[in-house]
């Protein structure tokens, strides 16, 4: 069942695309390269929006039409058309696409999930799934300051548990809403947030249920 639910990020790109990408995220202080699992191992506030996109900040219009496509003719990732096609084809995230203002969105359906929290649990939420060895790509918007963890949607918490995260400022992002994903590697993007942890190729994303056992976990030890 982990294997039919766990979305692996592939690598089917163009090499310009990879090199680029590459050269994005050094510079941005990170690193572009796959990590390993262990054994069995395989992202509120305005970062999640509902149907229709409501409520996404404005963007500038007179973007360039260009189709699907990795790459511009000189091989550099520009155009909001670029970024989509680049977190599908390298990273695997399904069904990023633009919308009519110019976003790059990923869709929340029944395979993916976005949980948001505030920070600085965030933080330490994401060290929690750093030490068990499943962290996963994470969003951070500055204002108001939360974390976006991008999940595979395994289960629903229990009653109880979903009670104790609400409680902490804890949520699942809405059904058929969508994650704003910015275009660029760096801290100062066009969207107002970026990657604290950005996708990498051949990781999978953490299951919600593996999420929300690290949160419980932080959250028992702030008791």
């Amino acid at each position: 069942m982990r294997a039919d639910l766990r979305v692996s990020l592939r690598c089917a790109g163009d090499r310009q695309v990879r090199r680029q990408m590459r050269g994005r995220a050094k510079s941005a202080g990170g690193t572009f390269r796959a990590r390993g699992r262990g054994p069995g191992r395989r992202p509120n506030g305005g970062v999640v929006s509902g149907p229709g996109d409501t409520g996404l900040p404005r963007r500038h219009h007179g973007l360039p039409p260009d189709p699907d496509c990795a790459a511009t003719a000189s091989g550099e990732v520009v155009t909001p058309q670029d970024w989509a096609a680049s977190y599908r084809s390298l990273f695997g995230l399904p069904r990023v696409h633009v919308t009519a203002p110019g976003f790059v969105v990923l869709p929340l359906t029944d395979s993916i999930a976005a949980v948001n929290t505030p920070e600085p649990l965030g933080v330490s939420i994401l060290g929690e799934l750093v030490d068990r060895g499943i962290p996963g790509p994470v969003l951070v918007r500055a204002r108001p300051p939360r974390r976006t963890f991008l999940v595979v949607a395994d289960r629903h918490p229990s009653p109880d548990h979903l009670a104790r995260l609400e409680r902490r400022g804890i949520d699942i992002g809405p059904h058929r809403g969508n994650v704003v994903l910015p275009t660029g590697f760096g801290r100062h993007t066009a969207e107002g947030r970026w990657w604290a942890r950005p996708p990498r190729r051949d990781e999978s994303l953490p299951l919600l249920s593996e999420l929300v056992s690290a949160a419980i976990a932080v959250l028992d030890g702030l008791r």
